[in-house]
Parts: C-alpha cells; structure tokens; sequence
C-alpha cells in the first residue's frame, strides 16, 4: 500500500540526512496515531475505480506518494505529534488532521504551536474560549496569548498553482545547475486521473534531460499540458501569464556559517525560473487575507486575554516577503491599528528549502496600539530559529 514512499524514503535518506530506519518509524508512527480504520477506509477510496488523485485526503496521498516533499512532511508531521502526545487535546487535534479540509489548517496550527514552544513559548492546544476552542494558547514571559491560525486552500487540486510550484522547488534547485540562468514553464491544461504530481515531475525530467543535451528551448507535451525549458529571458518572468514565477537562487552563509537574513547582506546567484500556469485564476488576494484576518478576529470575541492571529497565505502567494507591502499595511494595518486586543497579526508562506526542508516565511504586523504586545525578543527568537536550525535533525542548517 505504501511501498512507494518506503522505497522513495531509502533512497532519499542519505540526502535528507535522516536514516532510513527512522523515516519507517516516523510513517508507521503516523499511520498508527491516525487509527487503522481511517488508513483502511482512506486505501478502500483510493482502489474505487477511476478515482481521481485529488479525491484521496491530502495526507494519505503523503503516505503514498515518492516525493521529497511527500517524505519530509510525513517526518515533519511525527515530529509535531510526539512534541504534543501529552497535550489533552492531542486526540481532538488527530481527528482535525482525518479530516480532508481540517488537515492543512491543523498543520500550520502544529507547525506555529511547534515553533513557539521550541522558542520558549509554553503552549496548549485548543484552549476553550467563550465561543468554542482557540487554536492553541502561549504563555510568554508570564503573560498568556490566545493564538488563532487559519490558511487558504494550498492543494494544487484546488487549482492554486503556487503549491505546484513549490512542489517543483525542490527538483529546479538540484538541476538548475548551469552557468546561466534557466526557466523551466509548466503549463496545465487539465487535471488528469491518476498519478498527477508523478506525471509532472516525469515530464520535467524528460524535458531537462533533452535540453542538457541540446541546450536550446524544449518542449515535452504530455496528457496534461506541456513542460518547456529554456535559458532565462526578460519576457519569461515579466508576463502577466504566469502564476506564479517562482525564482531558485544560491546565497552565502553570513559570517556566522548561518543562513538566517543571509539574503539581506549577500550576493545571489540566480539558478532559474520555475513559471506555472493554470487554468483558473485566484481573486484579490489582499482583500481575502483582510477578509480571513477580521474572521478569525471575530472567533476570537470576548476573550479576555491578549489575541494573536496567524495566517498561511501560501494558497494566494508563494512567498509573502515578495507582497506588495504597501497595499498591506494601508488594508490590514488599518483593521489592526483599530483593534488594541489583537497584539500581532503574523503572515506567513510555507516553502520547501534546497535542503529539503518545509519552512516558513513570515511578514509580522505588531499592533503599536495593542494592550499586550508581544515581546520583541520572543518574535526574533522564533524568526532566527526558523533559518538556523534543522528541527528534524537537531543540527544546526547547512549552508546552501
């Protein structure tokens, strides 16, 4: 049943710095926190006859499926559960990630609950509030934060285009290996039955092996639209065709061997392009993050203790460090500035890195007329973190 993400993880393990043996124990570990009745009831789907990949829950398709991506957020997953197996709420939160549209909210709410206690935060799942459950509560220097996260559909099944394209990340960064910069077009005419994910990044192989070869514009065409390589140009990235175009680059460590800010201080070189395109188009992503931010603000009436809210806004932008700042601060600055319960509103992208690591970027908005805000030193600790340290490894990062 999950023969391909073993063999994927033993012949990835060397490369993920992680043993084979424990990448099995984090997989079975998972299976067996998610029950045998959901496994067996989730495979008996996927045997249904002409059943779409993107019908399957998207962490059974994890399970199953022999991508890095799909091998390192299975150990990313166990690694979150273990920290939380004490957490009264632990059995609350494993019926969120059962669920095919709770799953990727109850990630990002693991993923934050995860990293703030590793900075020092102490964090509860899902305390009460007058109006149901928080997400998770975080007491800091003394003080305890209500924390309320929520993301956007992320699934490329959902037609968003920016996860497709950070699922392509990782296989532009170990190819894109030219003295010149390179762009690698995905465009998708329709979403074919089966394996999907596995036909795409078949058809990129197939397309970068002909233009090692030849070094000149390839196309490959397959069942669900085509795949082009090329050397880079201006008009490949400046079109208004692409959503999104995504830029691979290499940077130097800082003086201290880290990558934390790297890219502020450093010279970078730019590896390639990976440009998708998709046949529906989202909306304003600026109001729909507004939108969300006054949502869960709403959840979070009449509590008393000072609230933080958390948005992944991966499924409107792959990266929030590249949005338009100003149409930020004139929007959502404003709804914060107007509500001194709300100490920090955090916008966040999550991404894989060259090392093969999910990680998330994060554009905090702290409310100067907040109450309570939140300790300065706090919010840096859980940035430098993020860009120091390899949490599935306990080591310090490698530079890349």
């Amino acid at each position: 049943m999950f023969s391909l993400w073993h063999e994927a993880a033993t012949a990835m393990s060397s490369e993920l710095r992680m043993p084979s043996e424990r990448l099995y124990a984090d997989h079975a570990m998972l299976r067996c926190a998610l029950g045998s009745p959901w496994v067996e009831r989730e495979a008996r789907e996927a045997a249904k006859p002409q059943v779409r990949f993107s019908d399957l829950h998207p962490l059974y398709r994890n399970l199953g499926s022999a991508t890095t991506g799909d091998v390192v957020v299975v150990a990313e997953l166990a690694m979150y559960l273990r920290a939380f197996k004490d957490d009264p709420q632990i059995a609350s939160v494993l019926a969120n990630l059962r669920s095919g549209t709770k799953y990727r909210p109850t990630l990002f709410e693991l993923a934050m609950a995860y990293r703030w206690q590793r900075a020092g935060a102490r964090v509860t799942l899902e305390p009460k509030i007058p109006h149901g459950l928080a997400d998770f509560a975080a007491e800091i220097d003394g003080i305890t934060f209500i924390v309320e996260c929520a993301s956007f559909p992320t699934d490329v099944f959902d037609t968003d285009p920016n996860v497709l394209g950070q699922f392509l990340s990782p296989f532009g960064s170990k190819h894109f290996d030219f003295p010149f910069s390179v762009t690698l077009e995905l465009r998708v005419a329709e979403q074919t039955l089966g394996d999907f994910f596995g036909d795409v990044l078949r058809a990129c192989k197939d397309a970068m092996q002909r233009f090692h070869q030849e070094l000149n514009e390839v196309s490959v065409r397959a069942a669900f639209g085509t795949v082009t390589m090329r050397r880079t140009s201006i008009r490949d990235v400046k079109t208004g065709e692409w959503d999104p175009a995504m830029r691979l680059v290499s940077h130097e460590p800082n003086e201290s061997g880290s990558l934390f800010r790297a890219h502020e201080t450093r010279e970078i070189r730019e590896k390639g392009w990976i440009c998708v395109s998709m046949p529906s188009r989202r909306g304003d992503g600026y109001e729909k993050t507004r939108e969300k931010f006054l949502e869960e603000y709403r959840q979070l009436r009449d509590v008393s203790a000072p609230r933080l809210i958390l948005l992944d806004i991966t499924g409107l932008t792959y990266d929030v460090l590249r949005a338009d700042m100003g149409r930020i601060n004139a929007g959502l600055g404003q709804d914060l500035l107007q509500r001194p319960k709300a100490s920090a509103l955090w916008l966040t992208t999550r991404g894989i890195t060259d090392d093969a690591r999910f990680q998330y970027r994060a554009f905090v908005m702290d409310n100067p007329n907040a109450t309570t805000p939140v300790p300065a030193s706090f919010t840096n600790r859980v940035a430098e973190m993020e860009y120091r340290l390899d949490y599935l490894t306990e080591t310090e990062r490698a530079a890349s």
